[in-house]
């Protein structure tokens, strides 16, 4: 790694330790892209990041299977901070990352391999999906996030 954002710690159950671990992409690359299946959702979610990018967005969040030890996660999960986004701009890049319903959602699990989402509380259940990601439902028990400054 670049020595600036040290690895973060992992659980026995190969999750990140509860918190949010600040990475820049290519530290995240190097930690979370080994393997062609994670490879693959890498690009995807590099095609995210540079629309997000060019509307003004300055970091995402990353949680699940893909910042796990899993060997092959089947997709990712991310938000962003939607705090200075340009909205204009990123409705005219993509505009299934506002994620007003259920097939935006679809539509970027097609297309890019995964779900992006902003940040935003859920009424439904009084939560963020940054909160929701911290939370395995499995199991009941906390784990981390990678954020990415962009």
């Amino acid at each position: 790694m670049n020595g600036k954002f040290p690895s973060p710690d992992r659980q026995e159950d190969g999750t990140l330790a509860p918190g949010i671990h600040e990475l820049d992409w290519a530290s995240f690359r190097l930690l979370f892209g080994t393997g062609r299946s994670r490879q693959r959702l890498l690009a995807g979610l590099a095609d995210l990041i540079d629309m997000l990018r060019l509307a003004d967005c300055r970091s995402i969040y990353v949680g699940g299977s893909l910042v796990s030890a899993k060997h092959r996660p089947a997709d990712f999960d991310a938000c962003f901070d939607p705090i200075g986004v340009d909205l204009d701009c990123l409705r005219e890049l993509e505009p299934a990352l506002l994620a007003e319903h259920e097939s935006d959602r679809s539509r970027l699990m097609r297309l890019y391999g995964g779900t992006m989402e902003p940040n935003l509380l859920n009424p439904a259940d009084g939560k963020t999906p940054l909160q929701f990601f911290q939370f395995d439902t499995r199991t009941g028990e906390t784990r981390g996030v990678a954020a990415i400054n962009i």
